[in-house]
Order: C-alpha cells, then structure tokens, then sequence
C-alpha cells in the first residue's frame, strides 16, 4: 500500500486495533452471559442434607445434635447470610392432619380485590342465566403437616455462645464442604421429630430447604457410634456372603433337574423316578426359604440383603463419609528397583493418588444407585416369595373350601424369577463386600465349584 503516507497508516491501523477491541470485548461478554447466566454455570450449586442424631436419655429428655452438611458442587464461590433450622416435635396427644389452601385464599390487599374485580362479570353473566357457576379452576395448594412443638428456632451463624464468634455471613468456596452441628433437647415421650434448614442468598433471591423427619427412639438402647454402625455392617455382610455360598450349592444342585431335559427322561420310569421327585422338591424348598431368608427378613439381627442395602443408604452423613473415606484409600505405590526415591518420584506417586482417590470415590458412588436399583427389583417380587415361604414351606395356612379344610393357594415365583434371584444376590453380595471390605471377589469360582458337584453327583456333564 505505496499510496497511503504512514500517518494515515497508524490511523488505519489504530482504528482497526479498537474494533478488534470491541469484537473481543463482545465475544468475551456473550461467552460470560451463555456460561455464567443463560446456562447458568456459574451459578452456585449447593447441596444441603440434615441429619438427626440421637446422644443419650438425661431425666426426661433426649439430648440430640442435628448435624447440616454444606457442599459448593459448582465452579463459583457461594456467599450466604441468613441460614437457619428450626427443630420441632409431635407428642402423642397431638392430632395431626392434612392442611390445604386455595390460591384465593394466598391472595391479599389489592391482588385479592383485583381478584374479585374480574371475576364480578362472570358472576353477573351466570346469575342472570340462573346456571350454577362453573369452578373457575382455582387449585388447593396442600401444606406440609405442622409439628406444633418447638423445641429450637434460630441461625447456624448465630450458635456460637460468645457474641463476638458469632458470624455475618458464611461462604463456600468452589468443591469446599463445611459441617454444622446444632445440640437441642426433646422430651422422651415425643414421638416424632422434624428438622428443617434453609439457606437463603438474598443477592440472587433464591434458597435450599432441607427437612428430616425421624421418629424419636423409645429407648436408648442400640445407640451405635459411627464405628460400631460400621463394625456391624462390616460383620452382616461377611455372614450373608458365607450363608449365599451355601444357597448357591443348593442351587446349582437344583438347576439340572429343574432345565436338563435328558436327566429327567433317564430318570423318568425307572425306580429312581419318585426319589428323584422327593430330592426335586427338597431343593425347590431349599432355595425359596433360602433367597427369601438372605433377601427379605428384616430384624436387625438378620444379614439379609434388604436389612443391609437399607441401613447403607439410610447412614447418617457423617457415617456414609467415613465409609467413602475409607474405601477410597489408594493402594501405596513402591518403586520397583532399590534407588531411593526422588522428589520427581514423590510429586508424581502424589499426582497419581489424587486421580486414584477421586476415581474410587466415583465408584464409590456409583455402587450405591446400583444397590437401590437391585432392591427395587426385589421389592417387586417379595410377596411372591413371602408367600410362598410362609404359606407353605416354613408353615401351613389352611382355608376353608366349601365344606372342607384345604391347603391354602399359594402362587409362588416362577423359574425364571428364581434363577434372577440368585443372579441379583450374587450382584448385590459383590457390591457389599467391595464397599465394606474392599474386597474385589467375584462368585464365579463358587458357582463353577457348585456346577461340578452338581454335575458329579447327577453324573452329566458340568458344561
């Protein structure tokens, strides 16, 4: 460009520089408003769970801690000034029922009169016609039932004794979690307990309610600590585990005569036809009683898959962080010559850890989904195989038909449903095992184990 003098040449090229400016500047903004507020990723996501732990009987109190956990999911620091609880109880006087309101009755001052104000045609319109006004859609909002007891009422911010360590405000920088513990007092003979917590942000006008209701212990027995909670977790699971390796040898024992066609025909009209008959049933029994023993009895002193996968995912918070904590401990890495390690060695084993921790702890939960997902299915089939137990193998209920006593109709699960039983156990105990004792253990090799001696013993083959 030999035409253009180099002062016009700055010029051009100053304003070109300015309008680069404006296009980065508006492209930077537009970039901030799709991530920060149209797909709000920079809005702060909070997680808030409540826990109610009970402490110890005092006279004729419960002395209980309600316990808040705070998590910052989000990539933004989170500001908070107003966070409170309010604890109340119900006694066993009190009677209890539903409550609703209309959105006409939430209407006050002018709203409600503007309300009216448009409706007073409509009114005019049907009074004249003599015909019954139609219900203009107004919807009953139902409200949550009223624990009418109030045994605390305030601000987490405001707990602390000594009025100078009491706060403004709260904050939660991004991935930080923070842990808040509120000691109160019931009466022992209160019957159930709600705990409610809101966390309020008044710059975006926006807050997180959580609310827990447990029923007051009658007793202060059976009060666990974290430890003992877990001890016993640790304890039932490792029974369950050895009680299922016995029903899957009962199983596997029953699965020839249950789907080998060619056994049955050998055995069909030979003097071994009938004990094969008594053996058949004898191991149908077995298995019932067996899945639904390991999978439905819920006394606490039963390691049955339904009484454990409910106590994990009903641990307190605390507890349930104990049990990630411990899982998500990684295997030590160790240099594999004698040299000794260097200060690269120890950043980079350190570097490895993290990622090991943070993927264990994913895991982590993952298997607890899992886990519900494996009971749902279960609770689906308990009556069938309920029924079945207690109507006719573990006891006798008899009817009256007609004019003659006879054993009761009972529809038990079919084949199919069995065999997915046994495949779900089989799931359920490997989860178990892996959570609380980190144990990697597969029951492939007990059920081929339990193949062969079944294969043995009906003389077939174990393929």
């Amino acid at each position: 460009m030999w035409w253009i003098n180099s002062e016009d040449f700055k010029n051009y090229w100053a304003g070109w520089q300015s309008i680069a400016t404006i296009a980065a500047l508006a492209l930077g903004g537009w970039w901030t408003y799709l991530r920060f507020f149209k797909f709000r990723k920079g809005k702060p996501k909070i997680d808030l769970t409540l826990d109610v732990v009970f402490i110890q009987r005092q006279g004729s109190q419960w002395i209980i801690t309600v316990e808040a956990l705070l998590e910052n999911k989000s990539k933004v620091q989170h500001k908070f000034e107003d966070f409170t609880f309010e604890i109340s109880y119900t006694l066993p006087s009190d009677e209890l029922k539903n409550e609703s309101i209309t959105d006409e009755r939430k209407r006050k001052g002018l709203a409600a009169l503007w309300y009216q104000t448009k409706k007073l045609p409509k009114k005019l319109y049907y009074r004249v016609k003599r015909q019954p006004e139609p219900v203009d859609g107004e919807k009953d909002t139902s409200l949550s039932v009223k624990f009418p007891h109030t045994a605390a009422k305030g601000s987490w911010l405001a707990d602390a004794e000594n009025v100078e360590e009491r706060l403004d405000y709260g904050a939660l920088e991004p991935g930080e979690s923070d842990h808040w513990t509120f000691i109160a007092c019931i009466p022992t003979n209160a019957t159930m307990l709600r705990a409610r917590s809101e966390l309020y942000d008044k710059r975006s006008k926006e807050s997180q309610e959580s609310i827990k209701v447990v029923a007051v212990r009658r007793s202060a027995e059976n009060l666990m600590s974290n430890d003992q909670q877990l001890n016993k977790l640790k304890g039932h699971v490792l029974i369950f585990s050895d009680e299922f390796r016995d029903l899957i040898l009962g199983f596997e024992m029953l699965v020839p005569v249950a789907e080998n066609q060619e056994l049955l025909k050998r055995f069909s009209g030979t003097k071994r036809a009938h004990g094969l008959q008594i053996a058949r049933g004898s191991l149908i029994q077995e298995c019932i009683i067996g899945i639904t023993k390991l999978a439905y009895d819920r006394d606490s002193k039963n390691p049955t898959a339904g009484r454990l996968i409910e106590t994990i995912l009903n641990l307190p918070s605390r507890t349930l962080n104990k049990l990630k904590d411990a899982f998500s401990v990684p295997i030590k890495a160790v240099l594999a010559s004698d040299r000794p390690s260097t200060e690269a060695d120890l950043q980079f084993w350190q570097e490895i850890e993290k990622m090991e921790v943070q993927e264990l702890r994913q895991s982590f939960d993952q298997y607890l989904p899992e886990l519900e997902k494996e009971w749902q299915w279960f609770s689906q089939h308990e009556e069938a195989f309920k029924k079945l137990r207690d109507k006719r193998f573990a006891h006798l209920d008899v009817s009256l038909v007609g004019q003659e006593y006879k054993l009761s109709e009972v529809e038990g699960p079919d084949w199919k449903t069995v065999k997915e039983a046994v495949e779900r156990l089989i799931r359920v105990a490997e989860i178990l095992l892996t959570i609380l004792h980190k144990k990697d253990e597969g029951f492939d090799q007990a059920v081929e184990i339990a193949r062969q001696i079944a294969a043995d013993f009906w003389e077939i083959s174990a393929t």
